[in-house]
């Protein structure tokens, strides 16, 4: 979701300090925009360069770290990684990330679209880490106002409390975990998105009977995996 100065209003003036772009949220979607910016920029001189910085409540990057089970696969064909529909001669593509691990081959020889999640991931990482745009990690929005003339980003960090001043504003945030109306998470009662770490809190005395509310291709994967992991435990799915 973007949101752009008014037309009718001046977008900054000559502030050297207004940026073009700040991006709420660097998961995959701000992270290919990113990427984007940055192919873009090096095609320009130096003074139409587009200026952007990126905030990630997160210390670091990560998508669904709760959900990398082992033997997931993606839902969708490696080609509709971060850059490859809109450049597919890009350095960030799926195959150059295979390239570079060493892995192309063995890819290949899989017969497969669907790379697997833990992999996937490992990609959006490895694109992450060399994108050259710069990022906030452990940075909190707090507020967002237009003054008038532009947008005003209010952040909190370790660092204090920074305002940014910005003629866009992109909000790539993700998606929240909704839970049924009544349900309240505690040590025993979470949502998927956080499986892998809450199931590591689990007092290993609960480990005899889990209940999954849900019946679509998470909930069938957080089923399979507790099989695998908890053999002796009677397991519910609803």
């Amino acid at each position: 979701m973007t949101a752009q100065a008014p037309p009718e209003t001046a977008p900054g003036g000559s502030d050297g300090d207004v940026l073009d772009l700040v991006g709420v949220g660097f998961g995959p979607s701000n992270l290919a925009l990113g990427i984007l910016l940055e192919e873009e920029n090096t095609t320009r001189e130096p003074a139409s360069r587009t200026t952007a910085r990126f905030l990630e409540k997160q210390p670091h990057f990560g998508w669904h770290d709760g959900m990398l089970l082992p033997g997931t696969d993606m839902q969708i064909s490696f080609l509709k990684d971060l850059v490859t529909q809109r450049n597919p001669v890009s350095s960030y593509s799926f195959l150059n990330y295979l390239h570079d691990r060493g892995r192309l081959s063995a890819f290949i020889n899989l017969s497969t679209f669907t790379p697997s999640r833990q992999e996937f991931h490992d990609y959006l990482s490895w694109a992450a880490g060399r994108v050259t745009v710069p990022v906030s990690y452990g940075t909190s929005v707090e507020r967002i106002s237009w003054n008038g003339n532009h947008y005003e980003v209010t952040t909190s960090s370790s660092r204090g409390q920074e305002t940014l001043r910005a003629r866009s504003v992109v909000l790539g945030t993700g998606i929240r975990p909704h839970l049924p109306e009544g349900v309240e998470t505690s040590a025993r009662v979470f949502h998927n998105h956080q499986l892998l770490s809450h199931l590591a809190q689990v007092p290993s005395l609960d480990h005899r009977t889990f209940v999954v509310v849900g019946a679509g291709q998470s909930a069938a994967e957080v089923v399979k995996h507790l099989y695998d992991t908890y053999p002796e435990a009677q397991i519910h799915n609803s």
